[in-house]
């Protein structure tokens, strides 16, 4: 990975293009500035730098995969950069010596390129395209701006999508608060036709029960038979047909509201068996028990009936009990023998 650019490269030659490098040609590596670091203002002509790791690394790199690296240095010249003559072989041992104690090895060392030479890193050079001379800086600079221009382009792009993103959900909250309005005005027109079929029943029923008032008007009442009272209190009882009024307000208990005031209990029994039968009716009706001066809610399920009022269906019942109860102290005393 190229550090510098962040891409994937050769780690020779630096092309991004897949290639490869022949291992019979050497790699030439400049020093001053590019395997060691530069000594400004240098007088001392056998004077080297301090080693650049990432340099070092890279050379030791190369020499592991079986590549060639010499060291090719204007150092191997005759004079030096300030004009004074020099011991080229003492330069030359001196940089040998360098590069074993910080590469590990001693590295060949010249100032002459040759065409076995296979690539060149050095701080000066100026790579040029092949066969056209042209800067490869140029080129890079040339790419940077294109890629720059791409980015501003994108940006630009982001910033468009991101309005037109805008404008959608915009619209979309329209378009939800639209359909909400619609909603609330469909159930508002359904309650309007749930009151008006509520109100058509009701004048049905009312109707219903003024033809039955009419009717029966208009029969002549049904005189009982004679009754022969035998005794100082004659009690008249006729059949309690509460369960047939319950089951005539259960059969019609879709079609709109009722209100029932009744004491039968065969009323109320009709209701729990028919709760007992289909459970969901119970959601349908309430009985209310009026009591002490107040309302109070008598539930029709098996697991209500621990629940009812006090003193709810209990006159009867109490009555019943007592009625035992005298029955059977009467019993025991016919059975005790007389005392003489």
């Amino acid at each position: 990975m190229n550090k510098a650019q962040g891409t994937t490269c050769c780690p020779i030659c630096t092309k991004p293009t897949p290639h490869g490098h022949d291992i019979k040609r050497w790699i030439g590596v400049d020093f001053d500035a590019t395997l060691a670091y530069d000594i400004p203002n240098r007088t001392d002509l056998y004077e080297l730098g301090k080693p650049i790791p990432e340099m070092v690394n890279r050379v030791r790199d190369w020499i592991g995969k079986g590549f060639t690296v010499k060291i090719l240095t204007a150092r191997m010249n005759k004079y030096s950069h300030l004009g004074f003559e020099r011991d080229v072989e003492k330069m030359r041992d001196l940089l040998k010596a360098w590069s074993r104690e910080h590469i590990g090895i001693a590295l060949e060392c010249t100032n002459i390129k040759d065409g076995f030479m296979e690539v060149l890193w050095d701080d000066r050079a100026v790579q040029v395209s092949r066969d056209t001379a042209y800067p490869i800086a140029y080129e890079l600079d040339a790419v940077k701006q294109q890629l720059n221009a791409a980015n501003q382009r994108n940006k630009e792009l982001q910033s468009e999508n991101e309005t037109c993103r805008n404008l959608m959900r915009i619209k979309q909250e329209q378009n939800d608060a639209f359909s909400q309005r619609i909603a609330e005005l469909e159930q508002r027109l359904n309650s309007f036709r749930d009151i008006e079929k509520r109100e058509r029943l009701l004048m049905e029923r009312v109707a219903e029960l003024e033809e039955r008032i009419r009717v029966a008007d208009a029969e002549e009442p049904k005189l009982l038979p004679p009754v022969t009272m035998e005794k100082a209190l004659t009690v008249l009882m006729q059949t309690d047909d509460g369960d047939n009024e319950a089951e005539r307000y259960l059969a019609n208990i879709d079609d709109g509201c009722a209100f029932v005031v009744t004491k039968s209990e065969m009323f109320f029994h009709q209701l729990r068996l028919s709760v007992a039968k289909n459970p969901e009716i119970a959601n349908k009706v309430s009985v209310l028990f009026y009591q002490d001066g107040e309302y109070k809610k008598v539930g029709l399920g098996y697991e209500d009936e621990l629940r009812w009022p006090v003193g709810f269906l209990e006159g009867a019942w109490s009555m019943e009990i007592e009625i035992s109860k005298v029955r059977e102290a009467i019993r025991k005393n016919a059975d005790q023998p007389k005392k003489n």
